[in-house]
């Protein structure tokens, strides 16, 4: 077996150059992704907050309602 010639130890240094930047690539479109995803998932618990505060209004506002209701004697809520 022959040691290796000049034009080798090049090709497998160019491979190994290459390699590298694939990697760096796919590392930077998994970063991408992980950050489409946070976006998502930010974007989703965003509008459930949206949500549950409408809800939430709705219900201070019925309870206030009935709140003033019974801060009446029950004799004035008889007559109207």
């Amino acid at each position: 077996m022959r040691p290796f010639e000049t034009a080798d130890v090049a090709f497998l240094e160019t491979l190994k150059a290459r390699h590298e930047a694939l990697k760096a690539k796919l590392a930077a479109a998994k970063r991408a992704q992980d950050a489409q995803h946070a976006a998502e998932i930010d974007a989703e618990l965003r509008e459930m907050v949206d949500k549950a505060s409408v809800e939430l209004l709705r219900f201070a506002d019925r309870l206030a309602a009935f709140t003033a209701e019974r801060s009446r004697p029950w004799w004035r809520r008889l007559v109207g």
